[in-house]
């Protein structure tokens, strides 16, 4: 018995089970049952533009890119779990970690979540929207076209 711990503490059998399976159930909620849900709950998705993306002509595509697009979701889980396993051996077995190191993984963690939530906005906003990049901001470069010329800004109540 562990005295710092009351007696309470897991057994090893015990913590081994339970994290192998947070480790394969949590990513597969997060991918094939979002996947279910998709399929057979629209009600309950929570996407952008849904309407649009799950109309009767688009439904089977957009089912099929969502599918494709969780599973870089459930790998990011993986790695927050691995990360959170690897830090708690590594204080029961004294193993020597640098002390940036968790930060470190969580900032790269926060970038991957970012990147992937990007992706999917990105995937089902409305086709014919402008894009948030810089070029899109730019005027169309057709040779020989004229631009109209801007308007002078004029100030209210002038």
């Amino acid at each position: 018995m562990d005295p710092s711990h009351g007696g309470k503490a897991w057994s090893r059998d015990a913590y081994l089970a339970i994290s192998l399976g947070m480790g394969v159930l949590v990513p597969a909620m997060c991918t094939w049952g979002v996947a279910l849900i998709a399929r057979h709950f629209t009600g309950a998705l929570n996407m952008p533009n849904k309407d649009y993306w799950m109309a009767p002509e688009r439904r089977a595509s957009t089912l099929a890119t969502l599918g494709r697009l969780l599973w870089p979701l459930g790998l990011l889980i993986v790695l927050a779990q691995a990360g959170s396993t690897v830090m708690t051996l590594a204080s029961v077995m004294h193993w020597p970690l640098p002390a940036e190191a968790p930060i470190a993984g969580g900032v790269l963690w926060v970038v991957g979540m970012v990147a992937w939530v990007g992706v999917v906005l990105r995937t089902f906003r409305l086709p014919g929207r402008a894009s948030m990049s810089f070029s899109s901001s730019l005027p169309p470069a057709t040779p020989g076209a004229r631009q109209r010329p801007r308007a002078p800004h004029r100030r209210p109540g002038r």
